[in-house]
């Protein structure tokens, strides 16, 4: 398949890594709010936790989340993300929500997304889990979505 060759180049090739924020690089996914969240959740938009398990346990998770890590605890970029990934996208023009601890982490993954793998329905949510939590929504200790048919695992 061309998508998964695409995306399993960026990792390979270490791209994901290197791509600075840019204007031309916003412009290629949206960056959301907790609430915009709630609303393209409930429109069946896949929300993709990019976290790693140790971040996972500290603050919960949002309910019915894919957890896929992208960083390993070394921050190393695990090489099996890009096959997760691919199992919940359906096609380029698939959209899915990213989120991490901040926004960071998730817009550069964003930006590589949408710059190197041609994803075009990318939604960050730009202030990340941190925000989600401070705004009062809701989630769930990692130890609970282990039982979740939404987890994907490490």
């Amino acid at each position: 398949m061309r998508l998964q060759s695409v995306l399993k180049n960026l990792i390979t090739t270490g791209l994901l890594i290197l791509i600075s924020a840019s204007s031309l690089a916003q412009s290629l996914y949206t960056n959301i709010n907790s609430e915009d969240l709630v609303t393209l959740k409930a429109y069946g938009v896949p929300v993709i936790d990019v976290r790693t398990e140790k971040e996972w346990q500290q603050s919960g998770v949002i309910p019915e989340t894919y957890l896929i890590t992208f960083f390993d605890d070394n921050g190393n970029v695990r090489r099996d993300f890009t096959d997760k990934l691919e199992d919940l996208i359906i096609s380029k023009d698939s959209p899915l929500i990213l989120i991490c601890e901040n926004g960071v982490k998730s817009r550069k993954i964003a930006e590589a997304l949408a710059q190197q793998g041609g994803l075009t329905k990318i939604y960050n949510h730009e202030k990340g889990i941190d925000h989600w939590l401070a705004t009062n929504h809701k989630t769930i200790p990692f130890e609970q979505k282990l039982m979740s048919a939404h987890y994907v695992g490490n």
